[in-house]
């Protein structure tokens, strides 16, 4: 029997039958990844690693607008007392902006880049797409019960003391909604559309563009400082840093013509938004990066306005503990270092701290000829500075120890 062919009318019910059915499917993918995003926002709110200050947020919030314009409403920005290069968008609007980020930036233009580009991965939904890619090749149950455990888990670490930083289970948490992060990590396709975006945009609303390639010459600087594991795992998705750096430059000069501040136009007001949080946060990055990415961080510090004499001391101790922590074979070069940043925090405008004097002191006792006279005048203007210091009588038993090794 010769069956009738379907009237146009019918092939195209079917059709849009099957798209409604898609685009039921893609609400619900989106409604579902919404709502696991609300609970990570709601964590990281009440998480004590949330930098909680309404005047820091709202300059963060004012130079997204400003860089972004249009594209601003529905964008919350958080900062979070995290060390390392790194910002996050979560779908729902939800920006994410590490302290360690914060810290190796030096002017307001090169923030607009950073918020331009995050805000681009909100515009283009990336997460979204990233999250269905995801649904086909993973089990997409595991994957939102794994996004709503760390947001609880977050949560529940707000709830813990106020150091923020000494609490380990936020600690613990925040790792999770990197974690999280991760799995939803955008392609490099995805990440150059972002960079372009947000060149542009930042161009339209009077940055100089010239601060999107020069956030990523700081990473290629770090990168440079140390041989071997740079330790930047976004690096697995992103453009290569050189290569950005490249693009962005040519777009830049492309856009000159658009930027109508100067790179250092609004460098005043950008640093001191962040003056209260420099020393902390330049502790946070010592625990947790090389001693000669660390370096490099701390000069940048200096070139806008961190104490000379302080950074130094804390570059000394950074590689203080890479004598204790790193390779063997690097031990000497390490000591080496330690005492070349004492020299230049004693050569600095500004002091050292007093105990930087009794650190210096030790780290002369460390090779294997100690320079002791050297080391007790180190000792003793650590009390001539500290003259209540309650470690006199232990330093002077170490002391003691020492010359009688020699002898």
């Amino acid at each position: 029997m010769r069956l009738a062919k379907p009237s146009l009318a019918a092939l195209l019910a079917v059709v849009l039958a099957g798209c409604a059915t898609l685009a039921v499917a893609a609400e619900k993918d989106e409604a579902g990844l919404l709502m696991t995003a609300d609970r990570l926002e709601r964590g990281i709110r009440m998480s004590n690693r949330n930098v909680n200050d309404p005047e820091l947020t709202d300059y963060l919030r004012e130079v997204t607008c400003r860089a972004v314009r249009e594209h601003c409403g529905g964008l919350r920005v958080y900062v979070a007392r995290e060390p390392g290069f790194n910002a996050f968008m979560l779908p729902n609007g939800t920006m994410v902006v590490q302290s360690g980020l914060l810290l190796r930036l030096e002017s307001e233009a090169e923030l607009a880049a950073v918020l331009g580009h995050e805000a681009s991965h909100y515009v283009r939904r990336h997460s979204l797409n990233r999250w269905r890619k995801a649904k086909r090749t993973s089990s997409a149950l595991a994957l939102l019960g794994a996004v709503a455990s760390a947001g609880g888990a977050v949560a529940q670490a707000g709830t813990g003391s106020a150091g923020g930083w000494s609490t380990a289970g936020s600690a613990v948490a925040f790792a999770e909604v990197a974690a999280i992060y991760q799995m939803f990590a955008y392609n490099r396709k995805q990440e150059q559309e972002a960079d372009l975006d947000g060149i542009r945009w930042m161009a339209a609303g009077g940055y100089d563009a010239g601060g999107a390639s020069a956030v990523w010459r700081k990473l290629v600087a770090e990168q440079d400082a140390v041989d071997g594991d740079s330790g930047f795992s976004l690096l697995s998705t992103h453009p290569a840093p050189k290569k950005r750096i490249r693009y962005l430059t040519e777009a830049a000069q492309n856009l000159a013509g658009a930027s109508a501040a100067g790179l250092d136009a609004h460098l005043s007001s950008f640093t001191s938004k962040f003056t209260n949080y420099r020393e902390e946060w330049l502790t946070d990055e010592m625990a947790s990066i090389h001693p000669a990415r660390f370096a490099v961080v701390a000069n940048e510090q200096r070139n806008i306005g961190f104490p000379a004499g302080l950074s130094a001391y804390m570059e000394a101790k950074v590689w203080l503990r890479h004598v204790r922590r790193g390779k063997a074979n690097e031990r000497a070069g390490a000591i080496s270092q330690a005492l070349a940043a004492f020299q230049r925090g004693e050569a600095a405008p500004d002091d050292m701290p007093p105990q930087a004097h009794r650190e210096w002191g030790r780290a002369l006792l460390l090779p294997r000829r100690p320079d002791l006279a050297a080391a007790q005048g180190r000792f003793d203007r650590y009390f001539e500075l500290h003259p209540d210091a309650r470690d006199r009588g232990t330093i002077s038993t170490l002391m003691e120890k020492r010359r009688g090794k020699v002898r």
